[in-house]
């Protein structure tokens, strides 16, 4: 599920970076791949960095909405640059890497923005890290690999299959300490292995595209405990705002030392403009009670429930559990649209197929969308689509 984490009032990682010179890659380690066609004999051959050296193709899911950060600073050589994503793609962001005249053996990567900013500031704290990812071949799970968020270099993920093509996914994500910078970040991306027989090493500059929108399996596990998976969901942005609030109370104590008097003008007293507590709550209020259809309702999520983006999803409870489905909203005070109300506008089943419709209104305004949804072991439905707009007060 991909859902907003804060509102993003800024547009990037806030870099101006400039393009560096691709640096020579050597060889590490070695590799027994499939050798002579003929004979199928395999033979061992050392790494080299593949993306430098033979025609490869990279495309990532998006690009922030800033000129000045590009797609290439992915692989660029510069550890003081990176590839952004548009603005609240975090989890669900991928990268692709095709190499048809080598074999990948294992990828290396940074887990987010390790460069600095014009006055010394730290971008691989202050943006997402990434702790999670899933290497795919076409829909099949090559790899899950966790990530050190504390590393700044580049981190090995050994690959038990070799293949020409792989893509990268990013399932879970660290929050930074600047919780506006809502960007998936990675400074750079290798790929090494070995050549294929006729392919030739020739340094190259690789080129970086904002592939399509992947087709990703609809199905999905139910949920069984809704508190705990908001629990679980949660985790993250339990840990940014300890930390948020702590580094606050520090600010403030500091302070107040400098600034005795402080204490009485409430000049040192900013704990009022921290950060909200983290919110999550999945709740069903809509019965429907037809076949494997309990009920319908929502997932409400907030890492800031003062400041922050307030994401609401529809969900739907079944006999094997639940599940999330359709899209969200950022129905938060701060989002750039104002907040909204959100409900469920109806739920009818018809055969065995759940017909879904929910409504999001903004002032006198009101959309309307809906899905629909059919259950074997888990719930598969279809994109949302529009199902109606008008004028009044928003009430189904």
């Amino acid at each position: 599920m991909r859902w907003l984490a804060l509102l993003a009032l800024a547009l990037a990682c806030k870099k101006d970076p400039a393009q560096a010179p691709v640096p020579t890659r050597g060889s590490g380690g070695s590799a027994v791949v499939p050798g002579d066609a003929a004979t199928g004999d395999a033979v061992a051959q050392p790494l080299i960095e593949l993306l430098h050296n033979v025609a490869s193709e990279i495309e990532v899911s998006s690009r922030v909405a800033n000129k000045k950060i590009l797609p290439r600073h992915l692989v660029d050589g510069d550890l003081n640059t990176a590839w952004n994503s548009q603005t609240g793609e975090l989890a669900g962001a991928w990268i692709y890497v095709g190499v048809p005249g080598a074999h990948i053996v294992e990828l290396r990567m940074t887990a987010g923005h390790t460069g600095k900013g014009p006055k010394g500031e730290d971008y691989f704290t202050m943006n997402p890290r990434i702790k999670t990812i899933t290497v795919l071949h076409d829909n099949d799970v090559v790899t899950t690999t966790t990530l050190d968020i504390n590393r700044r270099d580049l981190q090995v993920i050994k690959l038990p299959t070799i293949v020409d093509y792989v893509r990268i996914r990013v399932d879970e994500l660290a929050p930074g300490s600047k919780t506006t910078w809502r960007e998936t970040c990675v400074s750079e991306l290798e790929a090494w292995g070995t050549l294929r027989p006729g392919t030739t090493a020739k340094p190259t500059t690789p080129q970086v595209e904002v592939g399509e929108p992947i087709e990703e399996p609809s199905g999905h596990a139910p949920i069984t405990d809704p508190d705990a998976y908001c629990a679980e969901l949660m985790k993250p942005a339990v840990e940014a705002h300890k930390s948020a609030v702590a580094s606050l109370n520090l600010a403030v104590a500091e302070c107040l030392k400098q600034h005795p008097e402080g204490a009485e003008q409430n000049m040192c007293m900013t704990g009022g403009d921290g950060p909200g507590d983290p919110a999550c709550q999945m709740y069903a209020d809509t019965p429907i009670k037809v076949g494997p259809w309990l009920a319908a309702g929502a997932i409400s999520v907030s890492n800031d429930s003062i400041y922050g983006a307030n994401d609401i999803q529809p969900v739907v409870q079944t006999t094997k559990g639940w599940f999330v489905v359709g899209s969200s909203e950022d129905c938060g005070h701060f989002s750039l649209l104002g907040p909204c109300g959100w409900s469920i506008a109806s739920a009818k089943v018809h055969g065995d197929v759940l017909d879904l419709r929910w409504r999001i209104s903004r002032g006198d305004t009101w959309q309307d969308y809906a899905i629909t949804c059919t259950m074997a072991d888990t719930v598969t439905c279809t994109d949302p689509s529009d199902a109606g707009s008008g004028a009044g007060s928003g009430t189904p």
